[in-house]
């Protein structure tokens, strides 16, 4: 959609010219210490060398200021692409929906991002793609940007060369000073409890969605722990070993599937299938994990492979634009993610 004084297409190729994007998507971050605590945001990135500070911060005002929602017929194609683009998705990541969908039963914050990007969102954007009541969708994007787009709960974090920072709190400022609302006191930890308590009654504890397609994407998750609790990374290594060492057996190279495995992540224990032909037996072999732990069937060298893998993945290179990203999203500092290395070192047998 365009803003200001650039309609959308305008709007679009400055962007390309002179920043390396405006990204934004709703975001629901569940506390590192407590799982009932969650921080709910619209999450805004864009980037862009020193020399185009300016012309991106005021690309940014234009759109918070006077963003143009009246182009009907782009609205309703940007709809109906969103609504194509996340069915077509599901062909090659459904164990990611059927993971997000089984999670959302447990917390508010997995419930949120069911909502705004799982299986609820598509089905959402299947009815909205065949409404007529385009103006009213308008009349709520207009709603919902009066009230987002101030800096009444605004938070900001940079990244940037030590030279350049006088000139990035000189416009950030300059940004700020535009904007509607009143910087509210925020605290040093701003993640706070949801007001709003979900019953896993709400839910269906089995849910099944038919898919075009001979194969299948199984899910079945469990709440467990948060990041900072001292089992959390025996959890995250166990989940590793049953992936490495039980679920690839059981699930791909019996059971036929694609690919099968177990992840740790906010909190939430998850098993997932790809392409898979079965159903019921891939759940058994899910239910049969604890089992199999029990019996100890693996190794210190599983042990010790899990331990690779699991360092290969929390310390891979990540670009200059996410540093700092852990600690202003989630509120996980450094001295955290060095006690958890330090835990992840020290697990035995």
């Amino acid at each position: 959609m365009g803003a200001g004084e650039y309609d959308h297409r305008e709007l679009s190729q400055e962007i390309d010219m002179y920043t390396s994007g405006i990204d934004t998507s709703p975001s629901s971050v569940s506390h590192h210490s407590n799982l009932d605590l969650a921080r709910e945001e619209l999450y805004l990135s864009v980037g862009c060398l020193d020399r185009n500070l300016e012309k991106m911060f005021h690309l940014i005002q234009t759109v918070f200021l006077s963003p143009n929602f009246d182009n009907k017929e782009l609205l309703s194609t940007l709809i109906s692409q969103r609504m194509s683009g996340m069915q077509d998705s599901v062909t090659h990541s459904g164990h990611a929906y059927a993971k997000s969908f089984a999670c959302s039963s447990f917390n508010r914050s997995h419930y949120l991002k069911e909502l705004w990007g799982g299986m609820t969102q598509l089905s959402f954007l299947q009815k909205l793609s065949r409404s007529e009541e385009i103006d009213d969708v308008i009349h709520k994007l207009q709603t919902i940007a009066k009230h987002l787009l101030n800096k009444t709960h605004m938070r900001a974090s940079v990244v940037s060369e030590a030279n350049s920072l006088h000139h990035v709190k000189k416009y950030l400022s300059r940004f700020l000073d535009s904007l509607p609302g009143s910087p509210e006191e925020m605290e040093k930890d701003t993640i706070k409890k949801t007001s709003q308590i979900l019953s896993p009654s709400d839910f269906s504890q089995r849910t099944f969605f038919p898919l075009p397609a001979s194969v299948n994407f199984v899910a079945q998750c469990y709440k467990t722990i948060p990041y900072t609790h001292p089992d959390s990374a025996k959890l995250q290594l166990m989940a590793k070993i049953l992936s490495n060492c039980y679920l690839h057996t059981e699930i791909r190279e019996k059971g036929g599937a694609y690919g099968g495995g177990a992840s740790l992540g906010s909190g939430m224990l998850a098993f997932t299938s790809y392409r898979d032909p079965n159903v019921l037996p891939t759940i058994s072999v899910f239910d049969g994990s604890l089992n199999w732990l029990n019996k100890n069937y693996f190794t210190d060298q599983d042990l010790v492979e899990s331990k690779i893998s699991v360092f290969s993945d929390i310390d891979s290179p990540s670009p200059p634009s996410a540093k700092g990203l852990g600690e202003f999203r989630r509120g996980i500092t450094a001295e955290m993610r060095q006690k958890r290395r330090e835990e992840l070192l020290s697990t035995t047998r």
